[in-house]
This record gives structure tokens, sequence and C-alpha cells, in this order.
């Protein structure tokens, strides 16, 4: 599960590892899964499948991203940019990084 605490931000699991208290519910374990396999799709391998302009670094608009994913999965009409700044956010291998409103796979 990915939560949100109002006090120590994002976190992964069903209770804040700082506080002890459940947050926000923000996406479970399956969703997490299918978007992050979208997002490394996407990033690494084939932005143009979604019309997405990526720059030399790698880097794509985080908006493009989430409305491409939504574009191709109906069921996650409900995916905002906090979502995604959650998962990058609480991600241990480092997949990805956004600067202001710019995402990129890592490696």
């Amino acid at each position: 599960m990915l939560g949100a605490c109002l006090e120590h931000g994002y976190y992964r699991g069903e209770r804040c590892p700082f506080c002890d208290q459940p947050g926000k519910f923000l996406m479970n374990d399956g969703e997490m899964e299918s978007i992050g396999r979208m997002m490394a799709g996407i990033l690494r391998h084939f932005p143009e499948k979604f019309n997405l302009p990526i720059d030399h670094t790698g880097w794509v608009d985080l908006i493009g991203l989430i409305e491409a994913i939504k574009s191709r999965r109906k069921q996650f009409y409900w995916l905002r940019q906090h979502h995604v700044r959650a998962m990058v956010d609480t991600d241990k291998k480092g997949r990805y990084q956004t600067v202001g409103n710019s995402i990129r796979a890592t490696y």
C-alpha cells in the first residue's frame, strides 16, 4: 500500500514508519505494480508509442505521462501528480527522478 502521512510524507506499507499512524490511502500494491510497469515502459523503452516528447537526457512532462497512462488504462482515471510523486519518492531502488513538472527513469 502507498500512503501519505500529514506529518512525515509518503510511505509504503499500512502505517507511517515514523509515527505508526495509518495516514491517507493513495493506492494498493496492484495499482502501484501496474502503474510502475507502464512508467518503466514509457520512460525507458517506448515514449513515442504514447506521443510523449522526451529530451536528450530522458526527461518527459509529468502531466503528459499521467495523461498517457490514463488514456491507455481507463481504470486509472483517478491518477494525479501526487500519486506518481509518492511512487517516485518511496521507491527504494531509485528508478525515477522528478524535478519540477518533469520525470525520467534513472537507469
